[in-house]
C-alpha cells in the first residue's frame, strides 16, 4: 500500500468516527418515518372500511335514482322542402291505339285478312298507309273526329270537312272545305288513292244498275218531250195542196183496198177448203187401208189359218209381216188425219186472215177519211201543247232523279280504310295484329316518339301539387335517374282522346293522374315499360327559416303550439344535467308553426326569444336505466309529441300504393306535432 491510500483511509475512518453522533439522529428518524407511514396506512383502512359501513338513513338516500337528464335539440336555422313520391310508369307520349271503324271496300270481299303491317318503330306522316286489309289500305289522317260511317257522294257533316281538310293539307283540293261531298271531294280521293298506288272504291252493282235505270229513263223523256214537240210543230201548220192531195189519194186508195181484201179472202178460204177436201178423201182411203190390213192379220192369226197364196198355214214369219204392215198402214191413217186437222186450221186461219185483212183495209179507209177530215178542218194544237207541257214535266223530273243518283253513286270512303289520328306524324310503337290474321281491336298503337312518365295519386295530394313543377325520376330496376317537369295534373287519361275509341272504358274517378314530362326525353326510350319513382317537391320555404324537430313541439291548454327552451344549467353536450345535480332552467315558448317537412317544423316566435343555436328539450333520459322516457317531458296541461326523431331528418314512410312516400303534414295550432 502506498502512501496515498493510507491517507485516504486514514481519513474515512477519521471522519466516520467523528461524525457518530449525526448517524444515530438519522437513524432515529428514519424509525419515525416508518411509524408515520403506518399510522397513515392503517387510517387509510380504516377509512375504507368505513365507508363500506352505512347507517340506515344513508343506504335508503343510496337507492334514489339520480335527477333525469333532459334529451335537447339545438335550432336551426335550414330551408324545409316537403316533397310526395309517387310510383309510375314510363310510357312513350301521347300512345293512341288503332283501331277500324268498320270494313274496308266491297272489292276486298267479306274476309277481311290483314295483309301487310308495319315495322315497330316506323314513322307515320299524314296520308300514309297504316297497314292493309285484303289488299286494301288504310291511310291515317289527321284529326279528333272518330269515323263513325262510310262517306260518299252526298254525304253531310264534319266528317265531310275533316277529311276535305287533311286532302287539302296533303294537297289534294277538295275544292271548297265544307260538309258537304261533291264533284271536288271525289277527284280529290281518286287523287290520293292513285297517288298511294291504289284504286279507290267504286259505286257497288246495285248503285250501278240504278244509275243505268235512271240515265235510260232521261233519255225515254228527252225522246218523248222531242215527238211531242215535232206533233206540235206539224199539228198547227197550214195545210198544202199536196198534202190533201195525198191524204185523198189514201182514201181512194184504201176504198180500193177494202174489196181487195174481200176477194183475196174468198180465194184464200176457197183453196183451204179444197184442201180439207183432198185431205179428208186421203184420210178416207187410209182408213180402209188400215182395215183391210187388219182384218188380214186377224184372220191369218186364227189356229189352222191358210196362207190363200201358199195353200199352207201361214207361219209366224208371214204373221209378222201381216202385222208389220197392218202397223204401217195404222201410222198413214194417222199422218192422213194430222193432214185434215191442218187443213182443217188454214181453213180457220185463213178465215180470221181473211176477216182481219178486211178489217185492217176498212180501218185504213177509215183512217184516211178522218185525215183528210182533219187537214179539211182547222187544227187545234191545244193538246198537243199540253202533250209537250207534260212530256217536259216527265223530262225535269228524271233529270232531278239522275242528278241525285249521279251525285251519290261515285267513290266511296269505306269507314275502314281512313283511321283519323290527333297527332301526326307519330310513330308505330307497339303491334298487336299479325299479317294473315282476321281484323280484331286493337291493331296496333302509334305514339310520339318523345317518352313521359304518368302516375296516379288521391285528389288531395294533387290539390298541392302544381304543374310546372321540377321533379326528380328515379328508375329502380335500371339504376337510373333523371329530372323533368311535372306538365299534367287532371282525371286520367287527361291527353287528347283517342278519335278511334269513342267509348273508353270508365276510370276511377277518385284519382288524379299526373304526367311528367323528362327533361331528357331520348334518355328514357330504352326504359319504355319500367317503373319509375317519381320525387315531387310540394312545398318548400323561402330560404332558411328556424326549424325543430317535430318532437319539440307540444299544445299547450290553451291550444297554442310551444317549444321548451334551455335557459341556463346545462353543462355540456344534448343530454345532460346541471353540474350541481340540479335540473336546467327551461322556458316555454309560443310558436307559430309553419310548413312541416323531413321531420322538422318551421316556428315563429311568438311569446318570447328564440334563435339558432338554443337548445330545446325533445325528451328525457333516465341515467340510471339509460332509457329514453317519452319524446318531451309530460307538463303540467301539455299535449306532447310521441315521436322522437335524432338530430338528423325523419325519413320518409310508406302510404298507398301509388303514392310510395310523403313527408310528414304540417303541425298547426291547436293540434298535437308530430
Amino acid at each position: 500500500m502506498d502512501d496515498g491510500d493510507v491517507d485516504d483511509v486514514g481519513q474515512t475512518v477519521e471522519l466516520t468516527n467523528s461524525d457518530s453522533s449525526s448517524v444515530g439522529a438519522s437513524r432515529r428518524r428514519r424509525q419515525a418515518l416508518i411509524v408515520v407511514g403506518a399510522a397513515i396506512a392503517s387510517a387509510a383502512v380504516g377509512i375504507g372500511i368505513g365507508s363500506r359501513l352505512k347507517s340506515p338513513s344513508d343506504a335508503a338516500n343510496a337507492r334514489k335514482p339520480p335527477p333525469a337528464s333532459l334529451i335537447t335539440v339545438p335550432v336551426e336555422r335550414r330551408t324545409l322542402t316537403s316533397s310526395l313520391t309517387v310510383a309510375g310508369e314510363i310510357a312513350f307520349d301521347q300512345p293512341t291505339p288503332v283501331h277500324l271503324q268498320g270494313a274496308v271496300g266491297e272489292s276486298a270481299g267479306q274476309n277481311q285478312v290483314i295483309t301487310r303491317l308495319p315495322a315497330i318503330g316506323t314513322p307515320i306522316n299524314e296520308g300514309d298507309v297504316l297497314l292493309e286489309v285484303s289488299g286494301r289500305p288504310v291511310f291515317a289522317l289527321q284529326g279528333t273526329l272518330p269515323v263513325f260511317r262510310s262517306l260518299e257522294p252526298g254525304s253531310k257533316g264534319p266528317d265531310v270537312a275533316q277529311l276535305e281538310t287533311s286532302l287539302e293539307r296533303l294537297g289534294f283540293s277538295p275544292g271548297t272545305v265544307d260538309e258537304l261531298y261533291d264533284n271536288g271531294t271525289e277527284q280529290a280521293l281518286d287523287a290520293l288513292y292513285e297517288a298511294k298506288g291504289y284504286a279507290s272504291e267504286g259505286p257497288s252493282q246495285d248503285q250501278r244498275k240504278q244509275l243505268h235505270d235512271s240515265r235510260q229513263a232521261f233519255a225515254d223523256a228527252e225522246e218523248a218531250v222531242r215527238k211531242a214537240e215535232n206533233e206540235l210543230r206539224t199539228g198547227g201548220s197550214t195545210v198544202t195542196p199536196s198534202q190533201l192531195l195525198g191524204a185523198r189519194q189514201a182514201v181512194d186508195k184504201a176504198q180500193q183496198a177494202v174489196p181487195a181484201a174481200q176477194t183475196a179472202a174468198d180465194q184464200a178460204n176457197q183453196l183451204a177448203v179444197s184442201n180439207v177436201a183432198s185431205a179428208t178423201s186421203l184420210r178416207d182411203a187410209a182408213k180402209l187401208a188400215r182395215d183391210a190390213a187388219k182384218t188380214i192379220a186377224d184372220a191369218a192369226a186364227l189356229p189352222g189359218a191358210i196362207n190363200p197364196g201358199t195353200s199352207a198355214p201361214y207361219t209366224p214369219i208371214e204373221i209378222g209381216q201381216l202385222q208389220t204392215t197392218q202397223s204401217e198402214r195404222e201410222k198413214d191413217l194417222i199422218e192422213a188425219e194430222k193432214s185434215i186437222n191442218l187443213a182443217l186450221n188454214d181453213q180457220v186461219n185463213a178465215k180470221n186472215d181473211g176477216l182481219r185483212q178486211i178489217s185492217d183495209t176498212q180501218d185504213a179507209l177509215d183512217l184516211a177519211r178522218a185525215e183528210l177530215t182533219d187537214l179539211q178542218k182547222p187544227q187545234d194544237t191545244a193538246p198537243l201543247q199540253a202533250a209537250v207541257d207534260q212530256a217536259q214535266k216527265a223530262k225535269d223530273a228524271a233529270g232531278a232523279d239522275l242528278l241525285t243518283i249521279e251525285a251519290a253513286v261515285g267513290t266511296k270512303v269505306p269507314a275502314g280504310e281512313i283511321v283519323f289520328l290527333p297527332t301526326l306524324p307519330t310513330n308505330v310503337t307497339n303491334i298487336s295484329a299479325a299479317i294473315g290474321a282476321t281484323v280484331s281491336d286493337p291493331l296496333l298503337t302509334v305514339s310520339s316518339t318523345q317518352t313521359q312518365i304518368t302516375g296516379r295519386v288521391s285528389k288531395t295530394d294533387g290539390s298541392d301539387l302544381t304543374v310546372g313543377s321540377k321533379v326528380t325520376v328515379e328508375i329502380p330496376d335500371a339504376g337510373a335517374e333523371t329530372t323533368g317537369t311535372l306538365s299534367q295534373i287532371g282525371s286520367p287519361n287527361p291527353t287528347a282522346p283517342d278519335p278511334n275509341n269513342p267509348n273508353p272504358a270508365p276510370t276511377d274517378s277518385s284519382r288524379l293522374q299526373i304526367v311528367i314530362t323528362p327533361d331528357d326525353p331520348a334518355k328514357l326510350r330504352d326504359f319504355v315499360g319500367f317503373t319509375a319513382r317519381i320525387h315531387i317537391t310540394v312545398k318548400s320555404t323561402e330560404g332558411d327559416v328556424l326549424a325543430v324537430p317535430v318532437a319539440a313541439l307540444s299544445v299547450g291548454p290553451d291550444g297554442a303550439s310551444r317549444v321548451e327552451v334551455v335557459r341556463s344549467g346545462l353543462d355540456s353536450g344534448k343530454v345532460g344535467s346541471a353540474t350541481d345535480g340540479s335540473q336546467p332552467t327551461t322556458e316555454m315558448v309560443t310558436v307559430e308553426v309553419g310548413l312541416a317537412a323531413q321531420g322538422y317544423s318551421e316556428i315563429k316566435p311568438t311569446g318570447g326569444s328564440l334563435q339558432a343555436g338554443d337548445r330545446v328539450v325533445i325528451g328525457v333520459e333516465d341515467t340510471s336505466t339509460a332509457d329514453t322516457v317519452g319524446a318531451g317531458r309530460d307538463t303540467s296541461g301539455d299535449t306532447v309529441s310521441t315521436d322522437a326523431p335524432s338530430d338528423s331528418a325523419a325519413t320518409d314512410s310508406a302510404v298507398a300504393p301509388d303514392v310510395v312516400s310523403t313527408d310528414a303534414p304540417a303541425v298547426t295550432a291547436g293540434n298535437a306535432a308530430g
